[in-house]
């Protein structure tokens, strides 16, 4: 169960995080966008498995 919290906090702070930089930002490029595209799917995993490693008492 608290897993899927902080599963949802991090999607919740990336919805925000993407609000506020689409808030602030010009127009993204067509290159931006495909870079942004490319890396979000990696720092998802990547916060989810330390979600999972600090749920385990790695650090």
């Amino acid at each position: 169960m608290k897993l899927l919290l902080i599963i949802i906090g991090l999607f919740v702070a990336l919805f925000f995080m993407v609000m506020l930089v689409e808030r602030f930002t010009t127009p993204m490029s067509a290159e931006k966008t495909a870079k942004v595209t490319r890396w979000l799917p990696l720092l998802i995993v990547v916060s989810i498995v330390l979600a999972i490693m600090r749920e385990g008492g790695f650090f």
